[in-house]
């Protein structure tokens, strides 16, 4: 609002208007007045249940204050006297304060007091409540590398806390980067900062409402027809490494034992442990690698074609310090064939080897396994990768129309030129020319 008033006199004239910014404001007032903030200090960042806050306002005129302590609804209300443009309370911070509380100011000016154009002034702040006994200490206790295909097993501990709920995950930490996924912390989610769900209203500024802008966009559709233009066939190229313990309970000595299965895998693990009991919380993570001594890695397409022919490296990493023979056995199912079922390699100690394996895809399509079976320092090591052998053209449709006479009979003649993979045909019989039109009808009708 914007008044104009004569230097002595009591009356003004007064114009309220709205002030709005398209863009990354989105169209929001700024009808609030920074000259009518009240500014709330608090002596601590955080607060333990048990504790005094001491809360010093610095107001922008001297009046009559309601503070108010709230989160989701009020909890307590008082009237403070503004003297000289400051006030100052005790709070006393309990358990019901966790994790967040907000204080929150209101203040008026006497009604016969025309020294300044403010009516209001309102001010809110946090008050962040924490009881660290409320985090429990979890740790794992794993070894920093295992060997695959065996199990293992995995102790949590929460020292000193029998009876504990908890559960332990071990999930490959290739998966965890690509998601961009992060431990989770339930004590920092249930004991976040909470915001201000309650809403203060006064009548000093009639504020009008926001418009309601609507976005629209452009209708769309046919998206389920895109569909039939990619590849037909889904594989499993790499198999996930994701274990889940359940809901385990810790012993007298704070501890729980958790037994593994690991599977074929090559990388590094991440062990997430979460525990709970009450109101208490607590996580922790630890890597772990997973390795054989002899790696064995096959590098195969993303996919090919009925009739592709291609070279399949297969390398070999020896981990150990001493060189050794490694034995390969290929073997293959589906449309895929291997020109070599058998292939031997030396690879010298802490050293990386390939040796390339050609195969020639079938004339049908469909999911093909490539298995490789590596013997080498007495152990027999296994690596499957499935493979996906899809249509070298894309989808496509071949529609044909004509004339019957009545009392006549026509031959269709259907060439066997499709792959039997989504192969599909239909007739559509009509007295009126809109036969040409039946793959619309059919979707418009159902």
């Amino acid at each position: 609002a914007l008044r104009v008033s004569k230097a002595g006199d009591a009356g003004y004239n007064q114009i309220e208007f709205y002030s709005y910014s398209w863009g990354t404001s989105d169209m929001t007032s700024f009808e609030v007045d920074p000259e009518a903030r009240v500014d709330i200090v608090l002596d601590k960042k955080v607060y333990a249940p048990g504790e005094k806050a001491h809360i010093l306002f610095q107001a922008p005129f001297s009046g009559r204050m309601l503070v108010t302590i709230e989160r989701n609804h009020v909890f307590t209300h008082q009237y403070l006297d503004v003297v000289n443009n400051a006030a100052s309370m005790d709070l006393d911070i309990t358990d019901a304060h966790l994790p967040t509380v907000y204080v929150a100011a209101v203040l008026f000016r006497k009604i016969n007091d025309l020294s300044i154009p403010l009516l209001a002034g309102h001010g809110f702040a946090p008050v962040i409540v924490e009881r660290k006994s409320n985090k429990l200490d979890v740790q794992i206790r794993a070894p920093e590398r295992i060997r695959p295909r065996g199990k293992q097993t995995i102790t949590v501990a929460i020292a000193g806390e029998p009876g504990v709920a908890l559960t332990l995950a071990a999930v490959d930490e290739g998966i965890c980067q690509v998601k961009n996924y992060k431990t989770p912390d339930p004590y920092g989610y249930f004991y976040a900062r909470r915001a201000l769900e309650t809403d203060t209203h006064d009548f000093f500024k009639h504020l009008l409402p926001e418009p309601d802008r609507s976005r629209l966009s452009s209708t769309g559709g046919g998206e389920a027809e895109m569909g039939k233009r990619l590849n037909p066939l889904g594989v499993q190229r790499f198999k996930p490494l994701a274990i889940w313990s359940g809901i385990l309970t810790t012993d007298g000595n704070g501890e729980v034992t958790v037994p593994l299965t690991i599977p074929e895998f090559n990388g590094e693990v991440r062990l997430m442990a979460f525990a709970y009991k009450g109101d208490r919380f607590g996580s922790a993570e630890k890597a772990m690698k997973v390795a054989d001594n002899i790696v064995v890695t096959p590098a195969l397409p993303r996919f090919v074609a009925p009739g592709d022919s291609f070279s399949m490296p297969v390398t070999a990493f020896n981990t150990t310090g001493s060189g050794t023979t490694v034995m390969f056995d290929i073997e293959t199912a589906g449309p895929l064939r291997a020109a070599q079922k058998q292939v031997e390699l030396e690879v010298g100690a802490n050293q990386e080897r390939y040796t390339p394996v050609s195969l020639v895809a079938g004339p049908l399509i469909g999911a093909a396994t490539v298995k490789l079976r590596a013997r080498a320092l007495g152990e027999v090591l296994e690596s499957t990768t499935e493979l996906p052998v899809r249509p070298a053209a894309p989808f496509a449709t071949d529609a044909k129309t004509g004339f019957v006479d009545g009392g006549k009979n026509v031959s269709l003649q259907v060439g066997d030129v499709y792959l039997p993979a989504g192969r599909k045909a239909y007739v559509a019989l009509s007295p009126f020319p809109v036969s040409a039109m039946a793959g619309q009808l059919k979707d418009l009708l159902g």
